[in-house]
This record gives C-alpha cells, sequence and structure tokens, in this order.
C-alpha cells in the first residue's frame, strides 16, 4: 500500500537512477572494464540509440533528492529515512535468488539511504522469489540482463508488471489496469509481431525508448567483455563480436560454422 503507488511514480524511478554511482560499481565490481549505462539494447544491433543507455545514468544525487521532495517525500524520521507523502515510512526491498549479486545491492542500497530511502537487500530461493514476482509481491527485482530483450507484458510470468499481464490476459477479468503507458507498450508489441524487419527495427526503437523514459528497469553496468582464448592457428574468428545469450550462447554470432584450422602451424 506505500510502495506501490511510489514505484509507479516515474519521478521515483527516476529518482532511484540518479541515485545510484555507475562509475563506483564498475569500478568495484567490474574492474572498470565495463560500461555504466541503462538497460537497453546492445550497442552494435540495429536498435541501439545511444541516448537511451545514458538515459538518467549520471550521479546526480542532488537532482534525486529534488525529485523525491516534489512527490512530497519531505517527511523524515531521526534516521533521516523520509515518508511517503501521506506520512507513512516508505522501506524498499531489493530481491535477489543470484548470491553474486548481494554485494553490488548492498551498495546500491546504501546509495538510496543516502537520498533518505530506507531500503533493505533481500536474499530469496529462486522459485519463492519467482512465485512472488509473479503474484505481484516483489518490489525490486535484480537479474541479470543479457543482450536486454524488452519484456512486454502479456500474461502473469513476466518479471516486469506481471500484474498488469494478467490483466491482458485475462481480458480484464484479474490483475490491475495497466497504465496508459504501459498500454502503449503493449499496442507497439502488437504492432511488432505484424510487421515486417524494416518496420519492426523502427518498432522495437520505439519501445526501447518508452523503457528509456519511463525507467522501468534500471540498469547499472553494461557491455562488459567476455574475454575467449583461441590458438593461434585457429582461423577465421573475429577479434570482437556480440555476447549473447539469446543466440546459441555466446559463439554462434561468430558464425563457426566458418572458423577453420591452419594444418601447418598445429604442427608447431
Amino acid at each position: 500500500p506505500v510502495i506501490g503507488p511510489l514505484l509507479r511514480e516515474r519521478k521515483f524511478r527516476i529518482a532511484l537512477s540518479l541515485a545510484i554511482n555507475r562509475k563506483e560499481v564498475n569500478l568495484l565490481f567490474y574492474k572498470n572494464i565495463g560500461t555504466p549505462r541503462q538497460a537497453t539494447a546492445a550497442e552494435g544491433t540495429p536498435f541501439f540509440v545511444p541516448e537511451f543507455a545514458r538515459a538518467y545514468s549520471e550521479f546526480d544525487p542532488e537532482r534525486a533528492n529534488r525529485l523525491l521532495d516534489e512527490l512530497g517525500m519531505i517527511h523524515r524520521d531521526d534516521k533521516g529515512h523520509r515518508s511517503d507523502p501521506n506520512g507513512r515510512p516508505v522501506l524498499l526491498f531489493l530481491e535477489t535468488a543470484d548470491l553474486n549479486k548481494v554485494d553490488i545491492l548492498q551498495i546500491v542500497s546504501e546509495y538510496y539511504q543516502d537520498i533518505g530511502v530506507n531500503t533493505e537487500v533481500r536474499i530469496m530461493e529462486g522459485s519463492l522469489l519467482t512465485k512472488r514476482t509473479h503474484s505481484g509481491e516483489v518490489m525490486i527485482q535484480a537479474r541479470p540482463l543479457g543482450s536486454f530483450a524488452p519484456p512486454i507484458p502479456q500474461n502473469r510470468s513476466n518479471y516486469i508488471a506481471p500484474l498488469f499481464g494478467l490483466w491482458k490476459n485475462t481480458v480484464g477479468k484479474q490483475g490491475i489496469e495497466p497504465t496508459a503507458e504501459f498500454k502503449e507498450l503493449i499496442r507497439l508489441n502488437e504492432r511488432r509481431k505484424k510487421s515486417n524487419i524494416p518496420e519492426e527495427t523502427d518498432v522495437l526503437k520505439q519501445i526501447y525508448k518508452l523503457y528509456a523514459e519511463n525507467v522501468w528497469v534500471i540498469g547499472l553496468v553494461g557491455e562488459v567483455p567476455a574475454l575467449l582464448a583461441k590458438k593461434n592457428y585457429f582461423k577465421n574468428v573475429p577479434n570482437k563480436s556480440l555476447y549473447s545469450y539469446m543466440r546459441g550462447r555466446r559463439l554462434q554470432l561468430t558464425l563457426p560454422e566458418q572458423y577453420w584450422i591452419h594444418p601447418e602451424q598445429k604442427k608447431r
């Protein structure tokens, strides 16, 4: 009853994004080889738009605080924790089933504490987290996004707005009616399904734009290189390629059927 209305406020989501020091996260957890950015299409794909990757990704706690003040979250307790506009204490949970993400979430929770949003990290068994996600009980869930194909609320199995998806899937009999922005997202996805390839690219860019503008997903660090070794006699292997779990688990995009072995070099 407290956090739900706030999470549906665009200003609140923007404030949470601006509160994160992505450069520090990149340095501490990715040895500074990743790229601080939002969750959007991978660079090198037809859908990538640089502005979307930069949207609200700068570290600006002053602006984050102003946005929260504008929402009416001006009252704080003796620990500096903000209340919602109705004076009720706010407690935000960051949830994950991935133990490798706990340290990252812990520092993100500290950024949120710094702007007055009381935050705790929850670790949960995977199937339970999935069940709670589908029921709309999860506030913010941390997960790796890979190439980030933007999720569309189609049914309750989505990790983004599952109750909006349930509403769509049951023609309004269950779930929660989507906001206007999510209805537009659903409409664009229906259009995408009927599109040819050039039109589909344009529609997907519009979908990514909606995600960038509304900050439904808060990205941290992307484009982290995956280093692979190869023998010198192994030929026709590109030096750089997209790393995507969506297409053949990493290597399919490099056309491995065109690799070849140099027999003379192999003998050395």
